[in-house]
């Protein structure tokens, strides 16, 4: 995947998921996050605190993102707007290696 950003480029596209408004939230690795319109313009939308952003999960109702990290065992927590970053959870021996996320709705 390389969709062009104000010269800048998705170079290792990995996990795709809905952004809930009809474009796509995309880890790049080692850490970066970008919101894909559905007309290709990507822009990065968050910087990881950690490394290989692989499995994604978007709350529906609060748009906030999480993004497991394998290579330093955590979570991350990413405003929908990408401003506020910040480790959910971090527990090497509980998250050993997490790859994949799930969100579900309350009803």
């Amino acid at each position: 995947m390389c969709s062009k950003t104000s010269g800048e480029r998705i170079r290792h596209g990995g996990h795709m998921i809905s952004d809930g408004s009809g474009g796509y939230l995309v880890t790049s690795l080692p850490n970066q996050l970008f919101r894909l319109t559905s007309a290709g313009e990507a822009t990065l939308l968050a910087t990881l605190p950690g490394k290989n952003a692989c499995g994604l999960a978007r709350n529906p109702d609060t748009g906030e993102i999480v993004v497991a990290q394998n290579l330093t065992p955590s979570l991350a927590r990413v405003s929908a707007d990408g401003k506020t970053v910040a480790i959910l959870a971090a527990d090497s021996k509980r998250l050993s290696y997490p790859t994949a996320m799930i969100a579900e709705r309350n009803h």
